[in-house]
């Protein structure tokens, strides 16, 4: 009996664990908070709200393609490509310069080794992507 109560607390306690760690990812994953609580800008629709549905298939689209392979967000991701964490808070990252580096990324770095997503990432796919990148500030 003594066995079967140490097996379930053991089991007990990694799900703990694994919950704490889920919880700990997601409020990482959240918008970055400025040293002064302000939330970065985010894109914004034609009446001025932030699209959100926009932002979350970009970061599907971020995640499926395994971008976080090579490229760093908040902490997360591998080391070979550039962080992007504050991608967008470069003025010459505009939402054109992110869309060429995406579709061809030796445009503006001959050297990079990432590879060309234009025929994989287009059209509304392309442009969730961008507005995602774009709210990396």
């Amino acid at each position: 009996m003594k066995r079967t109560t140490e097996k379930t607390s053991a089991i007990a306690i990694a799900g703990l664990v694994l919950v704490g760690s889920m919880l700990a990812v997601t409020a990482f994953a959240a918008p970055y908070q400025g040293k002064k609580g302000k939330k970065t800008e985010t894109k914004k629709s034609a009446a001025g709200k932030v699209d959100k549905v926009a932002l979350a298939a970009g970061k599907k689209i971020y995640d499926a393609n395994g971008c976080a392979n090579c490229h760093k967000i908040a902490g997360a991701g591998g080391a070979s490509g550039p962080e992007l964490t504050h991608v967008a808070k470069n003025p010459k990252h505009t939402l054109q310069w992110l869309e060429t580096s995406i579709v061809n990324p030796k445009a503006d770095s001959p050297q990079s080794f990432m590879p060309v997503y234009k025929d994989k990432i287009k059209g509304k796919d392309l442009k969730n992507t961008v507005a995602y990148l774009s709210s990396l500030k």
